[in-house]
């Protein structure tokens, strides 16, 4: 079996250097148009939580579609690392009441209520360096992700610049594909194989 590796980390340098070279103003034009999007799906309309991630490193900001969660009357949830390998989701009343986690990106404190994975009236925004047609990711590369989508069974919408996808990304046979990604041109079904 081929090691994936190498090429994983070169795709990661690729794109967080092409992501770092985005106009900032052009960045926050493009992430308002995804945020748009996104609200404009049924997968949306139907859930009941939202799982969002806090931005970091130039990742596309869904600030504006948090603020339209919680005055949709949706429950929003972050990402609270339990370990050096797990991740769950923790309701929050708001993104403001965040604190540093353990790589120093804003997560719930621990005393929020766990979001349910196993919930089929939730949506789980997720962040990457790239995307490919079939849905498949390169994030950080750490699994986190792909560690807790194994258990969910809400919807899954990747968040990424329509620039931003590939064709195909080599993945390992734990990687796990979203069912939608959404760009600044639009939603579109992921074609997993």
């Amino acid at each position: 079996m081929t090691d994936i590796r190498p090429e994983k980390h070169r795709l990661r340098a690729l794109y967080r250097s092409k992501r770092k070279s985005l106009d900032i103003n052009r960045r926050r034009e493009l992430d308002l148009l995804i945020c748009e999007n996104i609200a404009a799906t049924a997968e949306y309309s139907l859930a009941q939580s939202v799982l969002f991630y806090y931005p970091i490193n130039e990742e596309i900001d869904l600030t504006p579609l948090m603020t339209r969660a919680l005055e949709d009357g949706k429950r929003i949830a972050f990402p609270k690392c339990t370990d050096a390998s797990r991740m769950n989701f923790h309701f929050v009343a708001s993104p403001d009441l965040l604190i540093p986690g353990m790589y120093g990106i804003p997560e719930p404190g621990g005393d929020e209520p766990v979001a349910d994975p196993r919930s089929k009236r939730a949506l789980c925004l997720l962040p990457a360096l790239c995307f490919d047609r079939r849905g498949y990711r390169i994030g950080y590369g750490n699994g986190y992700y792909d560690r807790y989508l194994s258990n969910f069974s809400g919807r899954c919408i990747g968040v990424i610049y329509e620039d931003f996808i590939t064709d195909v990304l080599p993945r390992g046979r734990f990687d796990r594909a979203v069912d939608l990604i959404a760009t600044e041109k639009g939603v579109k079904k992921a074609f997993a194989d």
